[in-house]
């Protein structure tokens, strides 16, 4: 089954246990630091990224693809 970008995460079944997991998951992944709810604000994957494109420096998100 394909995800669809556009729609709501909540969708998928993920609950807030999930939500803090996934946070710190990308928090951890790209030395990024941001509040714990933004995918409360952020609801579908679309937003989720558009949030990350205007928010973070593309440096950050070079040094991190170079890295690995």
């Amino acid at each position: 089954e394909e995800i669809d970008t556009a729609g709501n995460i909540m969708d998928y079944g993920i609950d807030s246990i999930n939500i803090v997991s996934i946070i710190k998951s990308i928090q951890k992944t790209f030395e990024i630091d941001f509040n714990s709810t933004l995918l409360f604000q952020y609801q579908t994957i679309d937003a989720l990224a558009e949030y990350f494109i205007q928010n973070f420096t593309k440096n950050k998100w070079i040094e991190y693809v170079e890295s690995n």
